[in-house]
């Protein structure tokens, strides 16, 4: 996913992003790649509404999407899906120059423009401040979607440039490409959340000093205190504070969680305790850094039994992860299952980060006003 704060997927320099089309619908729908772990929404830009592929990402403020005169030669695949600014009859373009940049040193620039944001049939925000995209860097924006919607609570973001409907959200983030999850805004989103019962634990302000390169971004991130993790229902022994400095976020545009060393070193020996005596252990050789791996081979996905895993956050929140949120099956390596977590490597920003892979399934409910997230405690996808 797009903020690529933590590794991205499970080859971390994955090939080209590949997403199918989804068609507009009365709420915006959530579709995946989760090959390599990615969810977007088809958003309309301009007037006549063009439809493009946008990656949902909490972690970011920017909305952006691939914009004429974007060529192979500023990195645009050949077949890249462009927003052409002189067909919408609402584009007013901006005077100063668009960049953004990731944690995985991916970039795309251009210039920024305003015009009419079309997210579902209920929900459109006219004079919309998005980037328009014409170079991008490190990757292969144009064979996989064509942009980002920023989701962060940041200046520039959708929830702060669409007014208050836009400050509650939820998403139910699907298990498969064959699946459909959702994006919905404002009363849609209050009712999806009584429908998947979530539990509240309250967003915290960011910390006063963030890593270097999370500085410029400490006001977009949603912070939430991450306080310890149980496998099979024995918490591990790992103090509250590891998780404290600099503190965690909720992230649907990093794949994979990424945890402090101590944290993921206890996680992977309380998992490999109850996978070892079942399933002989295995080595991924697509991503090293998923090393805590099991051959399957004579078992269907459905069949592999799995400790439960439980997040557990301030405020008695106890997050109980989707099987599918706990292992991750290596593109082309079907006969394995890994543990679904990484560790923070000492060049990663020393964020932990609830990535999207353990978001699966459960109804994530943002409200921005009551300064508090929510985890559904219903499977979304059903």
């Amino acid at each position: 996913m797009a903020s690529r704060n933590g590794p991205c997927s499970p080859s971390h320099n994955p090939p080209a992003k590949k997403i199918s089309s989804t068609k507009q619908s009365e709420n915006a729908n959530i579709n995946s790649n989760s090959g390599y772990m990615e969810y977007f929404v088809t958003i309309g830009v301009g007037t006549p509404k063009a439809e493009f592929n946008m990656l949902v990402d909490t972690g970011s403020d920017n909305t952006w999407v691939l914009c004429k005169p974007c060529t192979t030669a500023t990195g645009c695949a050949p077949n890249a899906h462009l927003f052409d600014p002189s067909k919408s009859s609402t584009y007013v373009k901006g005077s100063h120059d668009f960049h953004s940049f990731y944690g995985d040193n991916s970039s795309v620039s251009g210039v920024w423009g305003y015009d009419t944001l079309t997210v579902d049939k209920s929900h459109v925000v006219k004079k919309f401040q998005l980037g328009c995209g014409q170079d991008i860097h490190n990757t292969n924006f144009g064979n996989a979607a064509a942009g980002i919607l920023g989701l962060g609570q940041g200046k520039g973001s959708l929830p702060s440039q669409g007014g208050s409907t836009f400050k509650t959200f939820s998403y139910c983030l699907p298990k498969s490409d064959s699946q459909v999850g959702y994006l919905v805004f404002g009363e849609e989103a209050h009712k999806k959340s009584s429908s998947s019962k979530p539990k509240f634990t309250p967003l915290l302000h960011p910390p006063n000093k963030l890593p270097t390169n999370s500085q410029e971004f400490r006001e977009s991130y949603y912070f939430v205190e991450l306080i310890g993790i149980t496998v099979a229902g024995k918490q591990l022994n790992v103090d509250p504070s590891v998780f404290a400095s600099p503190g965690t976020i909720i992230d649907s545009g990093t794949s994979i969680t990424q945890l402090p060393p101590k944290a993921y070193s206890a996680l992977a020996t309380a998992f490999n305790q109850s996978m070892a005596s079942k399933y002989p252990a295995a080595q991924s050789k697509q991503n090293p850094k998923l090393d805590t791996c099991y051959n399957v081979d004579g078992f269907n996905s459905s069949q592999v039994s799995v400790p439960d895993v439980t997040l557990r956050f301030r405020g008695g929140v106890d997050v109980s992860l989707r099987p599918s949120g706990i292992i991750i099956i290596p593109p082309n390596e079907t006969n394995l299952v890994c543990l679904g977590f990484t560790q923070i490597q000492p060049d990663d920003d020393q964020i932990t980060i609830i990535g999207n892979h353990q978001q699966r399934q459960i109804g994530m409910f943002f409200d921005l006003q009551g300064r508090r997230v929510g985890f559904g405690t219903t499977n979304c996808a059903d």
